[in-house]
């Protein structure tokens, strides 16, 4: 006997774990289970399923996934898995690997009312596994650069390895062409173009699509003074510093002509318009902090990790650089506390933290 997970081959397990999904309240809790326990109940993949295997002598269910998630969880016999795909051409049939992820000795004697990711795990494993050996993944690996020196051989190792073993699949590596200085084994190597004239025309159109941008030209002159200064047109060239070249003209119709004030130009406006957005002017530390204090601040917080090229850090160490910013910064107000600041910059400025 194998242990094997069955579910429809439709859209309908990406809707049902939705429903699934969100957040339950007490009130709430016992009408949202009903109401996915119901959708299963009329999704024509899970009855034909349900009955199938209702019908089977030999065939054996775990019942604690199934009006939850859609899957069934059934001991198979080796002999049966062969005719069991024939007679299901419309069911998903994953084979569990390894089977203690599914952990059929839990007690089912208690109704489930909430997915967890016990529930959820052995599924996304298995079906991934499945793909890859099937050879039907694109995977898509970004920012090779950002690998820490101490460890980039070992990366690099470990994605030859894993290349290797499932090379029946496609792959695409990036990294920043400055930064590229390994040969991957079996791949083909390509350099993405810098955008040529037109290209910048149709990306700064695009830019200013409102029917006032439209009605003023704002396109069209953003171009003439870009196309007027060679420098600058070289910054457009880019994809990312076009984008810098539009809020920047966007914000003060002016056109810097060096890398580096383009990218303090743009901080400035991203972080002016976050503020805007995101904070509330109520909160005492909005009225002590601002963003010059704030960009100065992260700075240096990104220049000491990018000297001890440290890409990932702990929240403990953000927090006692914050302290030491303020400690050693007379310009910072006093009594601030360091993580009501590192708060404000992840939650309300939408920052992205890996702790």
């Amino acid at each position: 006997m194998t242990v094997y997970i069955i579910r429809p081959k439709t859209t309908s397990v990406a809707r049902s774990l939705k429903l699934a999904s969100r957040k339950f309240t007490a009130e709430s809790r016992p009408s949202q289970v009903a109401e996915v326990v119901n959708f299963w109940q009329e999704d024509s993949g899970y009855q034909e399923i349900t009955s199938y295997l209702e019908d089977s002598d030999t065939i054996t269910q775990y019942p604690t996934y199934s009006n939850i998630t859609g899957a069934k969880v059934v001991d198979v016999p080796d002999e049966d898995v062969e005719q069991l795909h024939q007679d299901l051409p419309n069911a998903l049939i994953l084979r569990d690997r390894p089977i203690e992820l599914i952990k059929p000795e839990k007690s089912t004697a208690v109704s489930k009312t909430t997915l967890t990711t016990d529930d959820l795990w052995p599924l996304v494993k298995e079906f991934t596994n499945q793909l890859l050996r099937q050879g039907k993944l694109l995977l898509l690996l970004d920012g090779l650069d950002e690998v820490p020196n101490k460890n980039f051989e070992l990366v690099i190792d470990k994605i030859q390895d894993f290349v290797q073993q499932y090379k029946q699949n496609k792959f695409i590596i990036s990294c920043r062409t400055a930064a590229y200085h390994q040969k991957f084994n079996n791949f083909k190597e390509f350099i993405i173009a810098d955008f040529n004239d037109q290209q910048i025309q149709k990306f700064i159109k695009n830019w200013f699509c409102s029917q006032v941008d439209k009605q003023l030209g704002t396109a069209q002159k953003c171009w003439n003074k870009i196309n007027s200064e060679k420098a600058t047109k070289e910054l457009a060239r880019t994809p990312l510093l076009s984008t810098f070249l539009c809020l920047e003209y966007d914000e003060s119709q002016y056109l810097p002509k060096n890398r580096a004030t383009l990218y303090g130009n743009a901080l400035d406006i991203l972080l002016r318009r976050w503020a805007a957005e995101t904070r509330l002017p109520e909160e005492a530390i909005y009225n002590q902090m601002g963003i010059d204090l704030e960009k100065i601040m992260l700075a240096e917080i990104a220049y000491h990790n990018f000297a001890a090229d440290k890409l990932f850090f702990s929240q403990q160490e953000v927090l006692n650089q914050i302290q030491k910013f303020l400690s050693g910064n007379d310009n910072a107000p006093e009594n601030l506390d360091p993580g009501k600041i590192l708060d404000a910059i992840t939650i309300e400025q939408r920052y992205n933290s890996q702790w």
